[in-house]
């Protein structure tokens, strides 16, 4: 089964693979049509190597130079519960501010934020959400490597928050249903702007295969996403003869 196909198995709110190489249209995979928009002024640099290492006739995005490159949504989504995930890879560590990866704001600039899968200037992921009051995920015990994809996602079930890598949940709170009551068109790929707490600086590196759902994913369904990634890397060496 492709990566692609076990996305969609769990019915995303929408997928955006982000194989584009011109143009500011992110196609949403799925049937739902929920396409984001590209910045252009500036612009991330399209169609950069995919951060899945099988996926050789796909792309992923570099964003770089300016907090103002992102993909964003064309629509409004207010969801209690939730699921955001992606693949990322980071040259250097957040030197000032946390770098996010993904993330709801209402509107550019926002003093209204939740739902954030950033990485922190340790290269720490966690996930926020805001139930409230303001909820981080505990500290992971390992930093990301540089210069490595990773796979990330943070859910929220009504009860916990929660952040994984690689498959791997590294992090918790208790925190309930998140934020639901943003009023414009809310979710962003590396950058929302950062004048308001909780600040967040654009993640300078590479973003693909975004995905977000209106449930909490499973851990098992997480790992599965991950490990399908794995299978297909084992799948290219099955015929090499591993008792010589």
């Amino acid at each position: 089964m492709a990566y692609r196909d076990i996305i969609l198995a769990d019915n995303p709110y929408f997928y955006w693979k982000l194989d584009e190489t011109s143009g500011t249209n992110a196609n949403d995979e799925s049937a739902n049509n929920r396409d984001g928009e590209i910045s252009t002024a500036p612009a991330p640099t399209l169609g950069e190597l995919s951060l899945i290492a099988t996926d050789t006739d796909g792309k992923s995005i570099l964003f770089a130079s300016s907090t103002q490159n992102t993909v964003f949504s064309t629509f409004l989504l207010n969801t209690s519960q939730v699921t955001v995930e992606c693949w990322a890879k980071m040259s250097a560590y957040p030197v000032t501010n946390s770098e996010m990866a993904i993330g709801f704001s209402n509107g550019y600039n926002s003093t209204v934020k939740d739902k954030l899968l950033y990485i922190n200037t340790a290269g720490k992921p966690f996930f926020y959400v805001y139930d409230g009051a303001e909820k981080h995920t505990s500290t992971p015990t390992d930093a990301l490597a540089l210069n490595t994809p990773y796979h990330l996602v943070g859910t929220n079930d009504g009860t916990t928050s929660r952040v994984y890598a690689n498959g791997v949940e590294v992090g918790s709170v208790a925190a309930a249903g998140s934020y639901t009551s943003y009023t414009v068109n809310n979710i962003y790929v590396s950058s929302a702007g950062d004048a308001a707490a909780p600040f967040m600086d654009k993640l300078a590196g590479y973003i693909d295969e975004v995905a977000v759902w209106t449930y909490a994913l499973s851990a098992a369904r997480v790992l599965a996403h991950y490990n399908e990634t794995e299978s297909l890397i084992r799948s290219q060496y099955l015929d090499f003869d591993y008792s010589r």
